[in-house]
């Protein structure tokens, strides 16, 4: 008889997990929406995943069962840029309306602004990130496509080696911090000490972005300009 009713109290627990979690994956579907929604990005495959479960105290310090969702957005921002061999951009084209990326219809429109023949194009430069995952995940599919058909060079751009780059042709001595926005009010960001990288790409709060900036270290990235 003891084992009958630790047996039904065992279902009645995994009874009472299982609708609980539905309950509970179906708030965080909500607010994954919601969250996406308030800051202008696409909630992606319109799902979460449950991460961890445990036992954790809450506001007032009550101990509770938590369960940590996770989600995956992008923004609607892409670009294409044509540049030769001197490193010049002799076209750029940047779209940002809508969740579909016509990723070919830009390709074209930046080509013929440059007026470049697309047989005329000797390699492709395709960024890895950080950055936005639909539009990272369909440049490379293009690049693929692109490579498998004619056997043009395809070369791989780290967004961190490019921003560094671009403080090197602006003549930036020394360390710097270079961060990207990772939504979720964080940066993903690394460290250059004047002569190598400094550490691993990490995560860094918003706010202490901002405090390394007002203590006058040298920081750098493509989304500083709408937290300064």
């Amino acid at each position: 008889m003891p084992d009958y009713w630790m047996l039904l109290l065992g279902l009645a627990i995994a009874s009472w997990m299982f609708f609980d979690g539905m309950q509970v994956r179906e708030r965080a579907l909500r607010a994954g929406r919601d969250y996406c929604r308030n800051i202008g990005v696409q909630f992606l495959d319109e799902t979460v995943s449950r991460q961890r479960t445990g036992i954790a105290r809450d506001a007032t310090g009550t101990l509770r069962l938590r369960r940590v969702y996770a989600f995956e957005f992008t923004s609607d921002r892409r670009s294409v840029a044509v540049s030769d061999g001197d490193q010049r951009v002799l076209s750029q084209v940047v779209h940002d309306r809508g969740r579909t990326t016509p990723v070919f219809r830009l390709i074209e429109q930046a080509l013929a602004e440059a007026q470049v023949s697309r047989a005329s194009v000797q390699r492709l430069a395709v960024s890895i990130g950080p950055g936005s995952y639909t539009g990272i995940r369909l440049a490379i599919a293009a690049a693929q496509g692109w490579h498998l058909g004619t056997g043009i060079e395809v070369v791989a751009v780290d967004t961190f080696e490019a921003l560094l780059r671009q403080t090197w042709r602006q003549g930036v001595p020394g360390p710097r911090v270079l961060c990207v926005n990772a939504q979720r009010q964080e940066f993903a960001a690394r460290e250059w000490d004047g002569r190598s990288w400094a550490g691993p790409l990490h995560l860094e709060p918003a706010d202490q972005v901002l405090q390394r900036v007002a203590a006058g270290q040298a920081v750098f990235g493509p989304d500083l300009g709408t937290w300064i």
